[in-house]
């Protein structure tokens, strides 16, 4: 198996555990800063559509400037995040934490862009199976963590946990192999002269088919 998907593997297991802990807690610890049930509807609504925002440019950028630069920045911008989540000690704070997290969303396309490059001898399907299966086995086990941890400890180290876990997931993704970008703008040209190639074809077919109508009309 590819030593880059080995570890991109690893570093969403990783990350599972680390959303996992604090994902389902949110409407707790948002009541705990003062949210009312209202504004917490309101920031899940704000969430879903930064993340909703964050997936247009996705897949141009990630033929443009690389797959594995758009996964470092997502994982850094999902750790600075982890940390602005964990260090607030007020509501709009740690809300805007949350914003910058849900923009994290736009790692979907360069990841499964990178592992698809990256599969070797397996299928698609295969791969996407085995990234799945690591971040969900992941937050299925830091769920149970981050329960253990607002259970006995409190709340708020919950995510403190989150984010030491998302630095190492973070750094896991720093050491992926590179993967040349794709370019397209070759690809156009040579498609608009196929266009024109088939156009000027059809056009002699057309013209070659009205002089035989004329030329039975005059006989």
């Amino acid at each position: 198996m590819n030593i880059g998907l080995i570890l991109l593997a690893v570093a969403l297991l990783t990350w599972g555990v680390g959303e996992g802990m604090f994902l389902y807690f949110q409407p707790i610890y948002l009541q705990q800063l003062g949210a009312s049930t209202l504004r917490i509807a309101g920031a899940f609504s704000a969430v879903g559509l930064a993340m909703m925002a964050a997936h247009a440019p996705a897949g141009y950028l990630s033929d443009r400037i690389g797959r594995k630069p758009l996964l470092v920045l997502a994982w850094g911008l999902g750790w600075l995040a982890g940390w602005v989540m964990a260090l607030a000690r007020s509501l709009p704070v740690f809300v805007g934490g949350w914003l910058l997290y849900g923009l994290t969303a736009f790692v979907s396309a360069p990841m499964n862009s990178y592992a698809t490059a990256a599969r070797g001898r397996m299928t698609p399907a295969r791969v996407m199976t085995l990234l799945a299966a690591a971040y969900n086995i992941g937050a299925a086990l830091g769920a149970w963590i981050g329960g253990c941890i607002g259970e006995y400890v409190q709340l708020r180290m919950v995510y403190v946990t989150a984010a030491i876990v998302f630095s190492l997931s973070t750094a896991l993704v720093l050491f992926l192999p590179s993967q040349q970008c794709e370019d397209h703008s070759a690809e156009q040209p040579a498609a608009g002269r196929a266009r024109r190639r088939d156009g000027a074809s059809y056009g002699k077919e057309e013209d070659r088919r009205a002089r035989h109508e004329l030329q039975s009309r005059h006989r």
